[in-house]
């Protein structure tokens, strides 16, 4: 067995062709180790090292045979701690090349690079698909294929779908109200999806077909068609809507309410009321005031038609319509608008009309600016609901942002001439306590 020297010891020539090593260091060089280290060693492993023992006022010395340190070695190497030393002292252990290092270190940064350009180019693409940005979905107005006064059949439940179309992923998606052309309007917003269908009402029957088209290459990626009694046209909303969701939105759960119960009758009286309300003049709003008290005789639980009720009351006692004195119009709006919520605590558009009763009649700034947050979390798509949350944030002299939601409605709800037409608000001084001075409560 050949044991050349460690690293940084020496071995005189004449102890190295010598059997007999004399002193620690030497035997801690043949083995490759630090003389500590040989010493635990002896004690703790039995290393063979032998002692001369002189007289008694002499130190004894150390001694150790290589054939015996040899055979010691070979017995106990497997045993031996890492002393991060060499295993073998038979091999020499020389210091490692920079190079190796240099080049791991280069090849490294190389992949550091290469993967940032995956990432660069891929990355959009997987977080579309593994976390969708946000969609708009622009809703153009169903037609009626039917007679022409069951227009309101189709005028209602398109606002009922995109009421719907908004309660599935407000943090995702933006649902707009496009012109019978597809246009939107005065809005600069552009629509991901484009969401086209047409109603035909047969007696108590009512046919309606969808298709959703997906607008960057016009290709129809969903459609379907539906027969169904009028009384469950809500059920329609709900599938028109689960099946978009699945489409848009691939991987995300989406919501599913209950459905709504509603008489036949009741139910079409309500989007008569929504139908004429939406034109936004005294004789037409007076039209929806009574379909609203029709479907609320029909059906004393249903909701949305309080809320509707509380619309055209809120309208009566306010500028341009004044067809009501404030003080009898807005204490019926606000009962109608607590009954809604009564029956539906959920139901923003209640919520709407609460509010605009605190701010215009009452001047409860702070519980009309309530109500209004409140419609606004639960849906967020409401025009209506931002258009009269910036009346509040106007009075409240919150100008910047009264002006953020007025452009909200404007691209929600383009071609509504409630949010393009009326004369803004924002401009009002905030010395003035507010501009529906008309309806100061009187004592």
């Amino acid at each position: 067995m050949v044991n050349p020297k460690p690293p940084g010891t020496a071995i005189s020539d004449d102890a190295a062709g010598r059997e007999r090593l004399e002193t620690w260091g030497e035997i801690a060089s043949y083995l490759g180790r630090e003389i500590r280290t040989v010493q635990r060693w002896e004690k703790t492993m039995g290393l063979p090292v032998r002692r001369l023992v002189a007289g008694p006022d002499k130190l004894s010395r150390v001694f150790a045979l290589k054939s015996e340190l040899d055979t010691w070695w070979q017995e106990h190497e497997t045993k031996l701690p890492d002393e991060s030393a060499p295993s073998n002292p038979a091999v020499i252990v020389s210091p490692p090349s920079p190079q190796p290092k240099i080049r791991r270190r280069v090849l490294l940064w190389i992949g550091v690079a290469a993967l940032a350009a995956l990432l660069a180019y891929l990355g959009p693409k997987l977080i579309g698909i593994i976390w969708p940005t946000r969609v708009i979905l622009g809703v153009q107005p169903l037609r009626n294929l039917g007679d022409a006064k069951d227009d309101f059949i189709a005028a209602g439940l398109t606002e009922e779908m995109i009421a719907r179309l908004g309660q599935l992923h407000p943090d995702r998606l933006t649902v707009l109200r496009l012109t019978a052309t597809g246009g939107t309007g005065f809005s600069s917003v552009r629509a991901s999806y484009v969401l086209q269908g047409t109603v035909r009402r047969l007696n108590d029957q009512v046919a309606v077909t969808a298709q959703l088209t997906q607008t960057s290459n016009q290709t129809i990626v969903w459609g379907n068609s539906y027969e169904r009694d009028v009384k469950d046209l809500l059920r329609v909303q709900t599938d028109v809507a689960d099946a978009i969701a699945s489409e848009v939105f691939v991987k995300l759960p989406h919501p599913a309410p209950a459905v709504r119960e509603v008489n036949r009758e009741a139910y079409l009286a309500y989007l008569e009321g929504r139908y004429f309300w939406n034109r936004r003049t005294t004789e037409e709003i007076q039209k929806a005031a009574a379909a609203f008290e029709r479907s609320i005789q029909l059906d004393p639980t249903y909701a949305p038609a309080y809320a509707g009720l509380a619309d055209c009351y809120e309208l009566f006692g306010s500028a341009p319509y004044t067809s009501m004195p404030p003080r009898e119009a807005f204490p019926k709006a606000e009962a109608a608008a607590r009954k809604a919520l009564e029956l539906e605590p959920t139901l923003a558009e209640a919520h709407v009309s609460l509010g605009y009763a605190e701010l215009a009649y009452e001047w409860d700034f702070p519980a009309a600016d309530r109500e209004f947050r409140r419609a606004l979390e639960l849906r967020p798509g409401y025009a209506t609901g931002h258009q009269f949350y910036a009346y509040s944030l106007t009075v409240m002299g919150r100008l910047s942002e009264a002006i953020e939601e007025r452009k909200k409605a404007v691209d929600l709800d383009p071609v509504n001439p409630l949010t393009t037409t009326r004369v803004s608000l924002t401009g009002l001084s905030n010395k003035i306590r507010g501009p529906f001075s008309w309806t100061q409560p009187t004592s």
